[in-house]
């Protein structure tokens, strides 16, 4: 018998004793004979020791029938320690039920893979020194062309002796599971405090690999119910596909794997407090690439850098959906994805799918708490976004994307890129700086609308948007570009400071329309877009470390849209609550409409600043609604009103008033301004005021620029020798009873209903008392309808200021229609 046919009867022979050994209801680990070297299986006690196998340079391949482990048990691969690559397959029909250790020596690198599924246990872990690559392809691929394949293993002439170029995966790929009894990390604390994660023992639970080294799992679907995965300052790859190709790429960590041959995608779901970690001294990557990603139970995908060494990525690439929600209840492990640098810098956070979802409370969040700085958060969501509501079990902790810097260093940037964005329920979005450094700055693109809405009904959080300061470090600002935004119910849109740094400004461009509408009866705060510097509750002052007074200055706000509307007690402001200055709110549109209390405000305490600058086609005020910039001890702001008609009805002011000092200035140029006029102080009628309450020497200034009109006219005695001009009045027949015609002021009437105000009119020109019915064409008259009289205004769909008859009054029998019938 020749040599190479005595050892495949030898393992044909120790193959088939494995068959009938007493262990094999417990683990199943059987060689195949497909190698011309092949694998060898040697139970001992607990352990089964592997044997043999054909080597190629420093690559080790196995090939096994089936390959499974009950808890309790020990594969040993005992390779030698030049091996770099161990490359094992399964050749048979059974899923691989890993609840045992898998170990190898030295520093090798794993692959396994079986087609028809791979499923690890609570007990399964890991003793290997090199990186693991788990897989439900059907072959991996070598740099020459060579195939180690688990569906057609043929045995091949000659194995690569080269590093793996790919995987090749079937067009249904087989699942992937991990399950475990969930990670044991406590949460961050609430604001103002924001510890971070914590961990409550030192176990190594779950499937572990070697600091610096990578996990990776390629397959169908893959579920994680408890599962942990953790590669210490390493890389965790997961991949969810349906067929194609995946490239296998060699980096510092062991591998990162390329998907351009992928064209349809699976799902991933991590349940039941499931773990992703590459937490370490030197923080790592996480990488996935799905169809969908739904993390629910308080799973987390977690970054720590523990040192002040580079800082790596978490990356969430989805086709679809993305969707993190529904925490189990402990306080503070709400469903999160989570990067922190705790003594270096923060991991960037990129996240890439169709929809996101955040609810119940979920997370996504970065925080600095070194001098390193901020991690970048960036989302792109292309069809839509939706951050809602808060924890079930926990009110406080709200669904969030927010990007934290609670050290010296610079604060992370946010970028979020959608179709349609929503938030709801108490939900936040934005940047908050704790400390000395710097917050980042926020900005949000949206092709579509977005909607800020509501509140949370226990504490009463509004659903924001912001770029915050509560310490020394200035406030990032907070820049929205949309085709709509829309404030209401209580929503806020906020640069803001609380303490002695700068707040951020605010800047929103709109390419269809603005409205801030609303003020919940069961809450204080209207909706709102606003740079402010605020004073909070005692007992938040003190938990917090606030100031009594913020000493910060306020940003400005501004709005750029073809339709601002501010309704309902919604405002549009810049404000400053402290000692130090309210920035300016510019708003440039074409129409400006406030009603029911709405307001564009600027106001100070004590500060300087707070001015409005409006430049726009036409301003509405309505039913009690205000642009103001009253201030306290401080002088008032200033007003500036560049428009063509400026319309202010139902006790609505136009206001730059102050307390303690001198009133402010208050410039409007206009075509027309109806329905107000200066006053030395507010009265019960729609006002333009600058007055101090120190008295009419410290009054402000008020200055109206109207081409062809006097503003001052109401206020102008009329001369007392003027004509009487009864004589003068073309007298043709007695009119009708209740007909009246007056004249007020002293600008007298038009040429024609059809001309503007010239500011004179001669009424002997009267020849005749038949009405002239027609529409002017240069200097001739046509006949048409009678002129019908205008009782009413509104706005027309095109946003413009039109007058109209309000057709109930239009009965033929209206008295003021009938046509005169008598001749002079």
């Amino acid at each position: 018998m020749k040599r190479r046919d005595r050892s495949l009867y030898l393992v044909s022979t120790l193959s088939c004793l494995w068959l009938f050994y007493p262990n094999t209801t417990t683990a199943q680990i059987i060689p195949d004979i497909t190698l011309p070297s092949n694998s060898i299986a040697i139970p001992e006690n607990n352990t089964i020791r592997i044997e043999g196998g054909t080597t190629a340079g420093s690559n080790l391949f196995h090939s096994f029938q089936e390959f499974s482990l009950t808890a309790g048990k020990e594969a040993f691969f005992n390779n030698g320690l030049d091996i770099q690559n161990i490359f094992s397959r399964v050749t048979g029909k059974n899923i691989s039920n890993i609840d045992g250790v898998i170990r190898a020596n030295g520093s090798a690198n794993l692959f396994l893979i079986n087609p028809n599924g791979i499923i690890f246990g609570p007990n399964a872990q890991l003793n290997i020194g090199g990186s693991f690559l788990g897989s439900t392809a059907n072959t991996i691929t070598f740099a020459d062309g060579i195939e180690f394949s688990a569906t057609n293993p043929s045995t091949p002439s000659l194995l690569s002796i080269n590093v793996p170029v790919g995987l090749q995966l079937g067009p249904n790929p087989a699942q992937i599971s991990v399950a475990g009894n969930g990670h044991d990390y406590t949460g961050s604390a609430p604001p103002p405090f924001w510890f971070p994660l914590r961990r409550t023992s030192n176990s190594n639970a779950g499937l572990w690999v070697q600091s610096g080294k990578t996990f990776a799992l390629v397959g169908g679907d893959i579920n994680l119910s408890g599962g942990i995965i953790a590669a210490p300052s390493g890389r965790i790859e997961l991949a969810s596909l349906k067929g194609g190709s995946v490239s296998i790429n060699p980096n510092v960590s062991g591998w990162s794997l390329g998907y351009s041959g992928v064209q349809n995608y699976g799902d991933i779901q991590l349940t039941s407090r499931a773990l992703l970690d590459v937490s370490g001294a030197g923080s790592g990557s996480i990488f996935v690439q799905t169809g969908s990603l739904r993390m629910r139970d308080s799973s987390l995908i977690v970054n720590q850098n523990f040192a002040p060494l580079p800082a790596g990525e978490i990356e969430i690439h989805a086709a679809g959906l993305v969707e993190l929600s529904k925490p189990i209840g402990e306080l503070g492990i709400e469903t999160g994805i989570q990067s922190e640098g705790l003594a270096g810098p923060v991991a960037n956070i990129t996240i890439s799918s169709q929809r996101l979802i955040l609810s119940d409370g979920a997370d996504l969040n970065s925080r600095n708490y070194s001098s390193a700085g901020g991690g970048k958060v960036t989302v792109n969501a292309t069809e839509s976004t939706a951050v809602i509501g808060t924890s079930p079990v926990y009110p406080s902790a709200v669904s969030s994307i927010q990007n934290f810097n609670l050290g010296s260093g610079q604060g992370g940037d946010m970028v979020l890129i959608t179709g349609q964005l929503r938030l709801d329920g108490g939900a936040a979005i934005g940047s908050t700086t704790a400390r000395t450094g710097n917050g980042g700055s926020v900005t949000i693109k949206a092709t579509g609308g977005i909607e800020v809405i509501g509140f949370e009904p226990i504490t009463l959080i509004p659903s924001n948007v912001n770029a915050a300061t509560i310490g020394t470090g200035n406030a990032g600002n907070l820049t929205i570009e949309a085709a709509s935004l829309t404030v209401r119910d209580g929503g806020r849109v906020e640069g803001s400071t609380l303490a002695s740094a700068e707040a951020g400004s605010v800047t929103i461009k709109a390419t269809d329309f603005v409205e801030i509408s609303g003020k919940p009866s069961v809450s204080i705060n209207p909706s709102l877009v606003a740079s402010s510097a605020t004073i909070q509750d005692e007992a938040i002052r003190k938990i917090a470390g606030l100031p009594d007074v913020p000493s910060g200055n306020a940003g400005n706000v501004t709005i750029n849209t073809p339709v601002l509307r501010v309704l309902d007690g919604g405002l549009a402001s810049v404000r400053n609550e402290g000692v130090g200055n309210a920035g300016t709110l510019a708003v440039n549109s074409n129409l400006v409409v406030l009603n029911n209390a709405g307001g564009l405000t600027a106001a100070t305490a004590s500060g300087g600043g707070g001015n409005i600058n409006v430049q726009t086609s036409n301003i509405i005020l309505r039913n009690g609604s205000s642009i103001s910039t009253n201030a306290g001890s401080s002088n008032g702001g200033d007003i500036t009103l560049n428009t063509q008609t400026l319309a202010a009805l139902g006790n609505s002011d136009i206001t730059a008033n102050a307390t303690g000092g001198f009133g402010g200035r208050v410039s409007i140029a206009a075509q027309g301004i109806f329905g107000t006029q200066f006053r030395e102080s507010v009265t019960p009628e729609s006002d333009i005021t600058a007055s101090s309450e120190l008295g009419p020497q410290f009054s402000g200034t008020v200055e109206i620029n109207t081409p062809d009109v006097d503003p001052s006219a109401g206020l102008v005695e009329l001369p007392g020798d003027y004509v009487d001009a009864s004589s003068s009045i073309a007298t043709a027949c007695t009119a009708k009873t209740g007909n009246r015609f007056t004249i007020t002021g002293s600008s007298g009437l038009p040429l024609s209903p059809f001309d503007p105000l010239r500011g004179w009119y001669i009424t002997t020109q009267v020849s005749s008392g038949k009405p002239v019915q027609g529409h002017r064409s240069g200097n001739s008259y046509s006949p048409q309808s009678p002129i019908v009289e205008a009782t009413r205004w509104e706005i027309n769909q095109k946003g413009e200021l039109q007058l109209v008859a309000n057709g109930s009054d239009l009965s033929a029998g209206t008295a003021w229609r009938r046509v005169a019938e008598c001749g002079v």
